[in-house]
């Protein structure tokens, strides 16, 4: 209920992915959707790094209980999502812990939508088709039907179900294992009478992380699919197709093995200081 204004003090910016903002692209197209992204910078939710920092609201907001309730919940999807990445480590012939080297810095975030409702529902998207650039996302969701999974070109309803989480596989995953495990496509539709909200987590590897099918996952049967990918200048370059058009989203596919293009990355900004 904060007016635009308000918001406005802790607006993201090109430089600094974290804050509110009303303008988000996907795929070179705007959301429908108000969102307040917060996240960990070389694993702490307190640093600064390559994509930002926190904008906390301040006293003067109102909400003296957001940044604790928030911090709880990042923790507790964090350990879900660790979960989920263990068991995902086995389901490849790895042990459980084969991953947790490349979270050790990790740069998760958590999203905070609000979808509000929209006069010309076929006319938007609260957001478009797309698949979740990081290794898993953990997903709430508010009781409102607007999440869709496309399955063999054709969409399906992924219905609200009180106290559960969506889980989806990440982009990361399905290179690490060289498209064993797929990262949906899905979107979001508008509502014209209700509104909606949702929260999920992405879990996100270190900056450092360079991801590549592991060893289980090639063999002369199945080759390699992917060129190795640095996750700093991916994610990079990911936020820019988030924050302005600059053409061409950045895609794992640019990185498949025969492909034309070179995976060639937008420059990194330089990241500005709180």
């Amino acid at each position: 209920d904060l007016t635009g204004g308000t918001k406005g003090r802790v607006r993201r910016s090109a430089q600094n992915s974290k804050g509110w903002y009303d303008d988000e692209l996907t795929k070179n197209k705007r959301d429908w959707k108000e969102g307040f992204d917060l996240g960990a910078q070389d694993g702490l939710l307190d640093g600064q790094g390559l994509d930002g920092f926190n904008q906390w609201p301040d006293a003067a907001f109102g909400v003296p209980l957001f940044e604790p309730a928030c911090r709880e919940y990042f923790g507790a999807t964090e350990r879900v999502a660790q979960v989920l990445t263990r068991a995902m480590s086995q389901g490849l012939g790895m042990p459980p812990d084969h991953f947790d080297r490349e979270f050790d810095w990790h740069t998760s975030y958590l999203r905070l939508n609000y979808y509000p409702v929209c006069p010309e529902p076929e006319a938007h998207r609260c957001i478009s088709p797309h698949s979740d650039a990081g290794a898993v996302t953990v997903l709430s969701q508010s009781a409102v039907q607007s999440l869709q999974v496309e399955h063999d070109g054709e969409w399906h309803d992924v219905p609200p179900v009180a106290g559960t989480f969506v889980i989806n596989t990440g982009d990361v995953m399905q290179v690490w294992s060289n498209g064993l495990y797929r990262a949906p496509v899905h979107r979001v539709i508008a509502q014209k009478h209700l509104e909606r909200y949702s929260s999920p987590f992405f879990y996100n590897p270190n900056y450092a992380t360079d991801y590549a099918p592991i060893a289980s996952t090639v063999s002369a049967e199945r080759p390699a699919r992917y060129r190795p990918i640095n996750w700093g200048r991916f994610r990079m370059a990911r936020f820019a197709g988030d924050y302005a058009d600059v053409g061409a989203e950045t895609q794992i596919s640019d990185f498949e093995i025969g492909q034309l293009s070179d995976g060639e990355l937008v420059p990194v900004p330089e990241v500005m200081s709180p």
